[in-house]
């Protein structure tokens, strides 16, 4: 991230050098003095009057220029779908089987277990212990915490797909997180193996109107996380589109046609196309 946050970094550098110079300014001069000089009270009180006031240096004082710096490359990374630590859950999932595949080619004998073990390790110190999260305000602070819980639930259940159970501890709020990893025993037990039952022996999804009557299919696929629970209709009708790796589909196109191009033929699709054909349907 060395190269990321350039200008937030250079606003952090150049505040320092004004905090310094606001502090060498105002140091004792005298013996007497030196000996009773608070330089850490001195120095904290100096640190709040820039950080939070008005001065000559900043207008509305430095900690408002901060965030605004900060969040201006936030959102300029994040519309450029470019991952750092603690980025929008969005562009991590999105990044993820890339980053992933570049993993495996600087070590050959990883296993993805191995990466999800790195991708831990961002989150095993607490929020805002770095930069640019660091002078982060209770908003920021609130969404990280968002951000964070979304990125290890992903990192578990990719976890699960892989064999393992990951068991994750630590302050919910902004503290750091530890974790420990354990083989599945029997994967016939496992999560992950139930869900893979499900989808293989159940009806298709019922759509009644606007309302999606969630069956064993569609909690096995929340479990996946090929869809969540809190997604509208709509939103669920694209997820479900988008696993069936179309990107060009839309609602006037034969599902039958896809599936020739795609050549599909699991279970899980036979399902996904059943249900998806008479939502089409019943939409036209």
């Amino acid at each position: 991230m060395d190269e990321l946050f350039e200008k937030t970094k250079d606003f952090l550098v150049e505040f320092e050098k004004i905090l310094n110079k606001e502090f060498e300014t105002n140091k004792p001069t005298t013996f007497a003095e030196h000996e009773e000089y608070d330089y850490e009270g001195e120095l904290d009180y100096l640190f709040n009057e820039l950080w939070e006031k008005e001065s000559k240096y900043y207008l509305f004082g430095a900690g408002h220029q901060y965030q605004n710096t900060r969040n201006y490359e936030l959102k300029e990374l994040t519309d450029k779908g470019i991952y750092f630590p603690f980025c929008k859950f969005k562009v991590y999932e999105k990044t993820y089987k890339e980053r992933l595949s570049k993993f495996q080619e600087i070590y050959e004998d990883s296993e993805e277990i191995d990466f999800i073990k790195k991708e831990l390790e961002v989150f095993l110190k607490p929020i805002g212990s770095e930069e640019p999260f660091k002078y982060s305000d209770i908003k920021q602070k609130t969404d990280l915490i968002f951000t964070r819980k979304r990125t290890v639930d992903f990192l578990v259940q990719k976890a699960k797909i892989t064999g393992y159970n990951i068991i994750v501890t630590g302050d919910e709020y902004d503290g750091a997180l530890s974790y420990e990893k354990e083989k599945i025993k029997n994967m016939s037990e496992s999560p992950l193996s139930e869900s893979n039952i499900a989808i293989n022996n159940i009806e298709p999804l019922k759509w009644e109107g606007s309302k999606l009557e969630l069956t064993e299919l569609s909690k096995a696929l929340i479990e996946l996380e090929l869809i969540s629970p809190n997604l509208t209709q709509k939103e669920i009708f694209k997820r479900l589109r988008a696993f069936l790796q179309v990107d060009d589909f839309n609602e006037n196109e034969k599902l039958k046609d896809i599936r020739k191009r795609t050549n599909t033929k699991t279970p899980l699709l036979n399902k996904l196309e059943t249900s998806l054909n008479n939502w089409i349907h019943k939409e036209d």
